[in-house]
């Protein structure tokens, strides 16, 4: 057995003392943990709370005996899946073949070579341990699958929704740009712009998102400036924020230093940045503030703009959900910036929520870790 493995435990179903010793002995010179219940009772309760990589069996117990406490574990969703090897005095074979019907995994007699019991233990453990191994793989692979589908069915509405209004006002211009004014072909060009835009950011955050879930994207930290990366990215965001009166401020002091890969916060602001500026009605506010808090450091940017339905907001983040909205002036909307928040804020050690009142404003706050 592999020395790096977690260290594999056993139950031990005995009625009789000297047996659990010489088992205890036999067992913990494998390094294997081992546990004991001199009943079936206590054992199917054990096994329940604490599940082991095996259990070793004895047939003959009074009371419940070893045949009806491993109907028993096989009947339970929790335990049924755990290896039982059946240890008894009897050599009948009618008894053997009784043992391995109801589930076991091998036989053993008494007395046993200490050899041959810690060969088919060892063997029987790694083979549970290769199979939920497998199982729980299998169970990784479905999800993945599931997230696959749903990604792509949230990409193609997000993606149709950006070409489909392109097309539009594009169309409007080309049948009836003679007969429309100046200020009515800026108003189309300009939400052609918009729009445009809009896909081309959803169409970076997939690329991304893409990357990091292939692996292909791990975070690169190191000591940041916090002041200097949210400045940069209020520059980057002045001219929206202008058009729509909004005032975007950030009060954050100067000796604060987290310890994050760069391009991924500057990734997770630029978006939580986007959205509050998209949300916020003309003349509203979005302030990004941070305070340290030990071994991390807590940053939150706050708008006083639509809100989000407290029955919205556990959906903001996945992609299993298709939630989008449109901004205060129409901006498009797809939520997968928020889905890439999440990822990226994750990969740096840090967690993310939002705290919103419809119709009041909301707050999207992550951390990262502190300076190291």
């Amino acid at each position: 057995m592999n020395p790096d493995d977690k260290k594999p435990k056993v139950l031990i179903v005995d009625d009789v003392p000297e047996n659990l010793v010489l088992l205890e002995k036999v067992l913990t010179l494998k390094d294997i943990d081992v546990s004991f219940a001199d009943n079936g009772q206590d054992a199917l309760i054990f096994a329940e709370k604490e599940p082991p990589d095996l259990i070793l069996l004895d047939i003959a117990m009074p009371g419940m005996d070893g045949f009806e406490v491993c109907i028993k574990l096989k009947e339970n969703d929790l335990t049924k899946e755990i290896p039982v090897i059946f240890l008894t005095a009897s050599r009948d074979e009618e008894e053997t073949v009784r043992a391995l019907e109801m589930g076991a995994v091998d036989f053993v007699s008494k007395p046993f070579s200490s050899k041959e019991l810690m060969t088919r233990v060892i063997t029987h453990i790694e083979l549970y341990r290769a199979k939920r191994e497998i199982d729980e793989a299998n169970i990784r692979l479905n999800n993945l699958c599931a997230t696959k589908d749903k990604f792509i069915s949230l990409l193609s509405h997000d993606l149709r929704g950006v070409l489909s209004n392109i097309a539009g006002y594009a169309k409007i211009l080309m049948d009836e740009g003679e007969e429309i004014d100046g200020e009515q072909i800026k108003k189309f060009t300009g939400t052609i712009f918009n729009t445009a835009s809009g896909g081309y950011s959803l169409l970076e955050n997939v690329l991304k998102w893409v990357r990091s879930m292939d692996g292909k994207l791990e975070p690169d930290p190191g000591k940041l400036n916090l002041r200097e990366v949210v400045n940069t990215n209020i520059v980057n965001f002045k001219d929206e924020a202008e058009k729509k009166n909004i005032s975007l401020l950030s009060d954050i002091d100067k000796k604060i230093i987290v310890f994050a890969d760069g391009n991924m916060l500057d990734t997770v602001l630029r978006n939580l940045i986007s959205n509050a500026v998209k949300f916020t009605e003309k003349g509203g506010e979005v302030r990004i503030i941070a305070r340290d808090t030990g071994d991390k450091t807590e940053i939150s940017v706050i708008d006083n703009g639509t809100g989000i339905k407290q029955e919205d907001i556990d959906r903001l983040f996945r992609v299993d959900e298709n939630f989008s909205s449109k901004g205060t002036d129409g901006e498009p909307g797809s939520g997968f910036g928020l889905i890439l928040c999440r990822e990226f804020v994750e990969k740096n050690n840090g967690e993310i929520r939002v705290e919103s009142r419809e119709g009041e404003g909301s707050a999207f706050i992550f951390t990262v870790p502190s300076e190291q």
